[in-house]
């Protein structure tokens, strides 16, 4: 009936959100350069390794509920004060 094929369409969406979610996310390379350019202002100004800095971006991101590049840009405009 409707009801079950609502809830199959329903569960089908669900699934391929969460295929989109474990599929890394493609960047265009304005996107790219923001968040290697806020990792340079960390790696310099916090004496953090590449690796630290993305962790960091990380972090951030997923404490903020922002995505890498929102979270990229905030630590670009407040280094840059």
């Amino acid at each position: 009936d409707l009801v079950d094929t609502l809830e199959m369409m329903v569960q089908s969406q669900a699934r391929i959100r969460r295929k989109q979610r474990l599929r890394p996310k493609e960047r265009n390379m304005e996107e790219q350069n923001l968040i290697m350019r806020a990792k340079e202002l960390l790696m310099e100004r916090n004496n953090m390794s590449e690796s630290e800095a993305h962790r960091y971006i990380q972090k951030c991101s997923m404490d903020s509920g922002t995505n890498l590049v929102e979270t990229a840009q905030m630590v670009i405009s407040l280094i840059h004060v």
